[in-house]
């Protein structure tokens, strides 16, 4: 009898550690330079896989992000996104922006005579608050140099909890002033409170960086 609380104890650490979810893999810090190069995204197959490979195609090709694949080069777009990698994407996407952005400002200055300077850097300065801020409710990139000024205290979203639909939207380039509508692949609406995949933040993504691509490279045309 002495034996019994060791027996049940054992019994219970073996089906506790049964029940539990598999560990997924940290995401790669290796860039890739194709799409092509994804190994369970098939953009010939289901319309959510085409849809998402022509994201991937942008994200990876155009703006070269990290954050988008696990190290066996999959995306597992089904999976449900967590904070600590939202946060990987987000980031490496608002650096190649900015980036983008000092590139087009150094251009159009070079084009353009020491008298319209102070113009130029003006246009693009009110391109670059509209296009590239988060929401001020953005909670994954709280304390980073790319997030905007919060009108109360927020508590940053980290590590392995999922995200929800409405925490991922705040965040994406353009948030503060143009805020991307909460709709899937297929253009349905969904609950703001539902947690996002890794697929559909990437798409969200994508179409929030090509806006922002889109008025940079505009902005020294006006």
């Amino acid at each position: 009898m002495r034996f019994t609380p060791f027996i049940l104890c054992f019994f219970a650490m073996s089906v506790s550690s049964l029940a539990a979810a598999p560990t997924r893999p940290a995401l790669s810090d290796q860039l890739i330079f194709s799409a092509d190069q994804i190994v369970d995204v098939d953009p010939a197959g289901t319309a959510e896989e085409a849809t998402l490979f022509a994201a991937l195609q942008s994200l990876i090709e155009r703006f070269g992000m990290l954050g988008a694949h696990y190290p066996d080069k999959s995306v597992r777009m089904n999976l449900k996104i967590t904070a600590e990698e939202a946060e990987v994407a987000l980031i490496s996407i608002y650096e190649q922006l900015t980036l983008i952005g000092n590139a087009a400002v150094e251009n159009e200055l070079a084009e353009r005579s020491d008298d319209d300077a102070a113009q130029v850097i003006a246009t693009f300065n009110n391109v670059f608050e509209v296009t590239l801020n988060p929401a001020p409710t953005c909670k994954l990139m709280a304390g980073t140099k790319f997030a905007a000024p919060p009108s109360k205290k927020i508590k940053a979203l980290k590590g392995n909890v999922n995200v929800s639909w409405a925490q991922a939207l705040a965040c994406l380039p353009g948030a503060k002033s143009m805020p991307m509508s909460a709709k899937s692949y297929n253009r349905s609406a969904v609950k703001s409170t539902a947690p996002i995949t890794r697929g559909e933040f990437l798409h969200k993504l994508n179409d929030a960086a090509e806006g922002s691509y889109a008025a940079i490279s505009t902005a020294g045309r006006n």
